[in-house]
């Protein structure tokens, strides 16, 4: 709980609330413990109850960020959808051959520092698609946070305006898989601040910590059209663009790993 004390203090109230349903257990009368039916050396041995273990689930979506109505997720239409790699041009399967192999090879991505990008077209299921990933990694143990990022700009401002909101802003911002949506320049970004949002997904990567970016943009020319040649040289470096609908937008100056990568 230590690299996420600041974000257990800021959803301390939403996490009491989750406790609730543990502490209104009439099954193991919230103690979150039940014995096992076994015995160890004289001792009667114990295991967790679902309440116990719906609650570490629930907690572990709230100091993430994850929203409420996620919780419960897998859109059906997920696992009939095909995306693009833009590396390869090739079309996937965005459940099976995306967002599966990239949970289960996330190890791997880790070393590397490898993100995702999907962007194109709203309503294809970019959303649902990183939160997937985010919240199967979070299962699995993962420390991982979801953020709009007109929300992590303005803590980012915030940070600088109250320093008591430092410590939350660098907790958010040195996760182990961090899931930026909405990625697009809103009317208080400056020059700076692009430069500051540039200089932490270059700091991620550099410390193994992937990163996906989700942006409604229709081309990675577009992104870094937006956000200027350091994130487009960021993005040639440290991430995999997936494309949601649309026709192949293919660049051939990725490195040969990532693009064996799925």
């Amino acid at each position: 709980m230590k690299n996420r004390i600041n974000r257990y203090n800021f959803y301390h109230n939403k996490v009491s609330i989750a406790r609730n349903v543990m502490k209104n257990c009439k099954k193991c009368n919230g103690k979150g413990i039940l014995p096992s039916g076994t015995i160890t050396k004289d001792i009667f041995d114990i295991k967790d109850c679902k309440c116990k273990l719906r609650y570490m689930e629930v907690k572990s979506y709230i100091l993430a960020n994850v929203p409420r109505k996620r919780f419960s997720l897998l859109d059906s239409k997920i696992k009939k959808r095909t995306v693009i790699n833009i590396l390869t041009g090739e079309k996937k399967n965005l459940f099976k051959e995306i967002c599966n192999k990239y949970i289960g090879d996330f190890d791997e991505a880790s070393e590397n520092g490898i993100g995702l990008i999907f962007f194109g077209q709203p309503g294809r299921g970019k959303t649902v698609a990183s939160l997937y990933i985010l919240m199967n990694l979070l299962s699995k143990g993962v420390n991982g946070y979801y953020i709009y990022f007109k929300d992590l700009i303005a803590l980012l401002i915030e940070s600088y305006e109250d320093r008591s909101k430092k410590p939350l802003f660098s907790e958010i911002t040195n996760v182990d898989l961090l899931v930026i949506d909405e990625l697009s320049l809103v009317s208080r970004v400056t020059t700076h601040m692009i430069a500051e949002f540039t200089s932490i997904c270059k700091q991620r990567f550099e410390s193994c910590k992937p990163t996906i970016l989700v942006s409604n943009y229709q081309t990675i020319d577009e992104i870094g059209h937006n956000f200027g040649p350091p994130i487009e040289s960021l993005m040639n470096e440290a991430f995999i663009p997936i494309k949601f609908g649309g026709k192949r937008d293919l660049r051939e100056d990725k490195y040969e790993y990532m693009k064996e990568f799925f």
